[in-house]
This record gives C-alpha cells, sequence and structure tokens, in this order.
C-alpha cells in the first residue's frame, strides 16, 4: 500500500486529476485500523463530498470533534440530508456550540418534516440548552409520526415535566405503559407529577417503587425520593 500510494502520487506530478486513484486505498487503511492515514487521505480531497463525509465521520468517531467540523460542513453542503446533518450537529455539540447544533437540526426538520427521527434528534439538543418547551414540542411531533415508539413518549415526559407541562408528561407516562416502555425511573417521574398535583398517597407509591427498583446508579433521584417520602409520610400523620 505504501508502494502503490508512491508510486500514484509519482505519476500525478504530470496529471493531478490522477490522485483521484488514490481513494480506494483510504478503505483500504480503514480496514487495516490505520485510521489517522485514512482520515488524511481523504482529507487530501476537499472537492469530493464522498471523503469529506468519511473524514467527517472518523474524527467524530475518534473523538476529534473539533477537526471534524470542516469535512463535515462540507459534506453537508454538498449532500444536506438528515445524516450527515445530524453528525455535524453532534460535532457543534461536543465543541460547546449548541445555537450552531440547533440551527442545523432546525433545518434538518424543516427539509424533512416527516423524519420522526430528526425531530427527536433537534428536541435532544434544544433540551441540553435548557429550551424545555420547544424540545417538547420537538418529541411531540416525533410521536405524532411514529405513536409506537416508546423513546419518545419517554423523552416527552421527561422534558415536559422539566417544562412544568405535568398533565401533558403524566398522559404520556400513561401512554408508555401501554406500551410496556415503563421503567424504575419512570415512577420517579410520575412521583414527582403526583407531588405536584397533591396527590399525596399515589405520589408515597411511586416514590415506593422508583426505590424498590433502584440499584444506586440514580443517587439524587433516589436521594430526592426519600426526602419527599419523609415529608409526605410525615404530612399524614398530622
Amino acid at each position: 500500500k505504501v508502494a502503490a500510494e508512491s508510486w500514484f502520487r509519482k505519476a500525478a506530478e504530470g496529471n493531478p486529476a490522477s490522485l483521484k486513484e488514490l481513494l480506494p486505498l483510504a478503505d483500504i487503511y480503514e480496514r487495516e485500523g490505520n485510521f489517522e492515514k485514512a482520515i488524511a487521505l481523504y482529507r487530501e480531497f476537499p472537492e469530493d463530498a464522498l471523503a469529506q463525509e468519511r473524514a467527517g465521520e472518523l474524527l467524530l468517531e475518534h473523538g476529534k470533534a473539533k477537526e471534524a467540523i470542516a469535512s463535515l460542513e462540507a459534506s453537508v453542503k454538498e449532500k444536506p440530508g438528515f445524516e450527515n446533518r445530524q453528525r455535524l450537529a453532534v460535532a457543534y455539540l461536543r465543541t460547546g456550540d449548541g445555537e450552531k447544533a440547533a440551527g442545523v437540526m432546525r433545518a434538518a426538520v424543516e427539509a424533512e418534516p416527516g423524519n420522526a427521527e430528526a425531530h427527536s434528534v433537534y428536541g435532544r439538543i434544544l433540551r441540553e440548552s435548557r429550551q424545555y418547551g420547544p424540545a417538547a414540542g420537538q418529541f411531540a411531533e416525533a410521536i405524532k409520526l411514529n405513536p409506537k415508539d416508546s423513546m419518545a413518549w419517554s423523552e416527552f415526559a421527561g422534558v415536559a415535566v422539566l417544562a412544568e407541562q405535568y398533565q401533558a408528561a403524566f398522559d404520556a407516562l400513561a401512554q408508555l405503559e401501554k406500551l410496556g416502555g415503563l421503567k424504575p425511573g419512570h415512577h420517579f417521574l410520575r412521583a414527582i407529577i403526583l407531588d405536584k398535583f397533591q396527590n399525596d398517597d399515589q405520589a408515597i407509591a411511586e416514590y415506593e417503587l422508583f426505590l424498590a427498583a433502584g440499584s444506586g446508579q440514580n443517587k439524587d433521584e433516589e436521594f430526592q425520593a426519600r426526602q419527599r417520602l419523609r415529608v409526605l409520610r410525615n404530612k399524614k400523620k398530622r
């Protein structure tokens, strides 16, 4: 491969267009695990949309989000589809630019309003920037497009609680339960909602269900649940 690359480069001295013949070598480098060599080769072809797309993918996969941005931007410019936009949005997020990430995914849902996954990805980005109401709206759109998507129902319920849309969150958890997607954390969400509704008996029951299923992985939530249980039980004694 090194000899082949050297040969192609020497041949290209008189015909630069023939350098394109090098691109298949990048795929071979990838298969051998020589990702740095593959990336470097892909990046030699800034006008080739597929080469830039793959360079961006590899850089992102190997934790080099900042370096990936230029390649991913070029890829989106040439092929502005959902997957390319999603990768670019992830790169922006990982470099701390939530505003650009949101802009990219806003363009994605505008271009593909019937793409449920695009709405969910946009919702997650909005949630990251604490735009809970708009995030809930995006998850709601995803649910409309795919009513059996338990993940979308779960994410909607979680962000609706943060947006203080408690009845909508409660209804979403009921739907999630029908789909068989209710997990221990959902009992915590339901307990919070019932607590807000001052339905003390059911809130206690849900907090207890959450703690009974707990494995110590959600220490903050378990601490909060124990605190609220103590308050509610004392309230019942009065």
